[in-house]
């Protein structure tokens, strides 16, 4: 009889990321500039704002986000008329670390010397991100899955079946972002569209065996946030007002 076996499983670690699509959701807008923010007309990146202290996150990260929300922008506004937040740094100033105020003006987000120096540069609308909460935390989890292997004699016939169980114990380490997508009209300073967003990912490893569960191997990094983020951006990039939307 020619029987053939699998390969017993042993305690290995994998790190894999465990992700999905963010959900995003309009908030607000004004039914009667919404046209003018899908027409032609430029929208700046203004930067990214804490909603308080324990919201800021570290620069280097800010930079990719804003970075990856500039190109999807552009892309939806068909590559024309988006102003990097570098360029609008560098004519108005950086924005406020964190929001200060009722976040319906511009002033949530720019002193009233910035607010004067954005009415004089050709941009029509300031386009910010609002973090409202940023956590991490760790779980363990546990699952079993029972196999089943046919043995063949060397005619090629089904003579036995093999029946093993599968023990997986999987460590996770989560990120979890909310944030809001915050459109402000520069020529008055205020909030014309408001879109918010939640997104959680995590990262992975794993441990197998087929005698019992093994112990969790150790909690992998929880994802970065510039890579939580940019799901959110997309989210709420494909919200944002277009030619062609009904209002």
């Amino acid at each position: 009889m020619n029987v053939t076996r699998p390969t017993l499983i042993l305690a290995v670690a994998v790190t894999s990321l465990l992700t999905s699509c963010a959900t995003s959701r309009v908030e607000y807008i004004d039914a009667q500039v919404a046209p003018a923010i899908a027409n032609p007309g430029t929208v700046v990146v203004a930067g990214i704002v804490a909603r308080d202290s324990s919201c800021v996150l570290p620069q280097s990260e800010q930079e990719k986000i804003l970075h990856r929300l500039e190109k999807k922008l552009s892309q939806k506004r068909r590559k024309k008329e988006v102003m990097s937040h570098v360029t609008f740094e560098g004519l108005v100033g950086r924005t406020r670390s964190v929001g200060g105020g009722s976040s319906g003006s511009i002033s949530y987000v720019l002193t009233p010397g910035q607010v004067s120096r954005a009415k004089k540069i050709r941009a029509q609308f300031a386009l910010v991100i609002v973090v409202n909460t940023g956590e991490t935390w760790c779980d363990v989890d546990e699952s079993c899955t029972h196999h089943e292997e046919p043995i063949y004699d060397k005619e090629g016939n089904v003579v036995d079946c093999r029946h093993w169980t599968e023990y997986t114990t999987t460590s996770r380490a989560h990120r979890s972002m909310h944030a809001d997508y915050l459109l402000y009209d520069l020529s008055n300073g205020k909030k014309v569209w408001a879109c918010s967003s939640k997104h959680n990912e995590a990262n992975s490893r794993s441990a197998c065996s087929e005698f019992g569960y093994p112990l969790p191997p150790p909690h992998p990094a929880p994802p970065l946030v510039a890579d939580v983020m940019d799901n959110m951006s997309n989210s709420a990039m494909r919200k944002f007002p277009r030619p062609g939307n009904r209002f």
